[in-house]
């Protein structure tokens, strides 16, 4: 049985780009968190300034609160009288939510009047990157880079773009070429980690993480993605620890609790990943991802039913979403729901037929109903895929009694 517990190693992305005019005056610069609760009240008071509505929206997007930006935008869209600054912002939070869909149909209607907006193009790239359009996100990210190629941010964003695309060399050499130029910039550094852990050198993803903490302009993802590196090097109680230690600094970082909701259920505590996914889901309630690592936490529980309910949830906003297919199927498994559970779990292997896990454990529900026919190819066909695989020899023996008892 192979549950998909999806830890996203992320990119930096760039978030709403906002040039409101402000007076000078001495500011007290405070934490995110902090100014967003300031940000908050001042809206409860002034729902209609427009300055104020684009603070609180970017700094939203920034802290992983896409249902709250997303409706600040559109107050803020409405008072500014149809705004394409404004509404260009909204390309990001409803990527953020996962409706690329109308997320795209917005950056090309913006695009037919204002042929030369980079952020746009930049925006829609990120969109279809997501959305596993790699093609149509490289020509987007290529023509907002030909339009502003000096933006370090949108820099970063063609690296991305290309390394989830498969180019892993190519987006390599731009990184590097960041960092020759910016060679202090925290988010390059940290995308330089990200790259090396992606490319299996460790140590010097470590390296570079660390140094982004401690660049002139530090990185506040590294500091999370130090704790990835620990996950997923499988120290979980480090980064356990560490996550704590962050979320008690950054309550509303979202990417924060989904990192720690998936370590609490690493180290078996999933009546505390529970609440904490709740305390997520409080804050954005339309994050597919966070359902499926409730199923998850759930399933673990034994409490089947209501995994099955938030695993169908997370499918509803994202119908590809490979993990809430996979762990679905195991739900029905355990429901002795056969046919159901392996109708679910072949629709999986058919969106991704190189997925070994999924195959594994179609080939469990195989194996149950009786087909040994099925459930040893489905076995040969996980070998096919995980030919190094420590538990080679069990199945292998596993297909040898499937044929026997024919």
């Amino acid at each position: 049985m192979r549950i998909f517990l999806f830890f996203i190693f992320s990119f930096l992305l760039l978030t709403a780009n906002c040039f409101a005019e402000k007076k000078p005056q001495e500011k007290v610069i405070l934490p995110p968190e902090a100014a967003f609760a300031r940000l908050e009240s001042e809206l409860s008071s002034n729902p209609y300034d427009l300055n104020v509505l684009k603070s609180y929206y970017s700094l939203a997007i920034q802290l992983g609160l896409p249902a709250k930006a997303d409706a600040a935008i559109k107050t803020a869209y409405a008072v500014s009288k149809g705004s394409n600054d404004v509404l260009s912002d909204r390309i990001i939070t409803l990527r953020m939510l996962g409706n690329y869909e109308e997320a795209a149909e917005i950056g090309l209607k913006i695009l037919a009047s204002e042929p030369a907006n980079w952020r746009v193009y930049n925006n829609l790239a990120l969109v279809y990157m997501s959305d596993g359009k790699y093609e149509k996100a490289i020509d987007s990210i290529e023509k907002a880079y030909a339009i502003q190629p000096a933006d370090i941010r949108l820099q970063l964003n063609r690296v991305a773009v290309y390394a989830k695309s498969g180019y892993s060399k190519k987006s390599s050499l731009m990184a590097n070429k960041i960092l020759e130029y910016n060679p202090e910039y925290g988010p390059a550094l940290n995308n330089e980690g990200a790259l090396m852990y992606a490319s299996g050198n460790i140590e010097g993803s470590d390296i570079s993480l660390n140094e982004a903490l401690l660049a002139p302009i530090p990185s506040r993802m590294a500091e999370v993605n130090i704790a990835v590196n620990l996950y997923n090097a499988g120290d979980y109680n480090a980064a356990f620890r560490k996550l704590v230690s962050l979320e008690s600094e950054r309550p509303a970082d979202l990417f924060v609790k989904k990192s720690l909701s998936a370590s609490m259920i690493a180290l078996g505590r999933n009546q505390e990943a529970v609440a904490k996914i709740k305390e997520a889901l409080d804050l954005s309630p339309d994050r597919a991802d966070f359902m499926t690592l409730m199923g998850i936490a759930l399933f673990n529980l034994e409490q089947f039913t209501q995994a099955n309910e938030w695993f169908m949830k997370a499918l509803w906003l994202e119908p590809e979403n490979i993990a809430a297919k996979n762990n679905l199927g195991l739900c029905l498994k355990r429901q002795a729901l056969y046919d159901r559970a392996a109708l679910i779990l072949n629709d999986a292997l058919n969106q991704e037929p190189g997925n070994k896990d999924v195959c594994f454990n179609l080939a469990g529900v195989y194996e149950i109903k009786g087909d040994n026919t099925m459930a040893a190819k489905m076995y040969r066909r996980y070998l096919e895929l995980s030919p190094d695989g420590e538990d080679r020899e069990e199945v292998t023996e596993r297909i040898r009694q499937l044929e026997r008892n024919r």
